[in-house]
């Protein structure tokens, strides 16, 4: 996400003109609103792109804290959308929070 917020940003591409235009593709959905990286939905609002450690925390929010909910992995991923914020890693960060959990196993 460093390289899209780089690109947005200041523009930098790639030296490699295929590495480039994936950059270019790939940056496209994505737009920066006073200083924050969000991700373009197809049919949704702007999801706020997290850090792994926000990422952390909204997960543990959502499967144990407020929500109080223990579901599953999909489930989990899902409301983490919902609630509007979106990382790269977001489905495989779910499936590994969901097997740590003692309540859920």
């Amino acid at each position: 996400m460093t390289s899209i917020w780089n690109h947005l940003k200041e523009g930098t591409l790639p030296e490699d003109k295929d590495e480039a235009r994936k950059m270019r593709m790939r940056s496209a959905k994505f737009v920066i609103i006073e200083d924050e990286l969000f991700k373009r939905g197809v049919s949704t609002p702007l999801l706020k792109c997290l850090t792994a450690s926000q990422a952390a925390y909204v997960i543990k929010e959502i499967h144990q804290g407020i929500c109080d909910m223990h579901s599953g992995a999909r489930s989990m991923a899902t409301r983490v959308l919902r609630a509007g914020y979106y990382w790269p890693t977001l489905k495989s960060d779910c499936q590994s929070h969901i097997q740590k959990c003692k309540e859920c196993q």
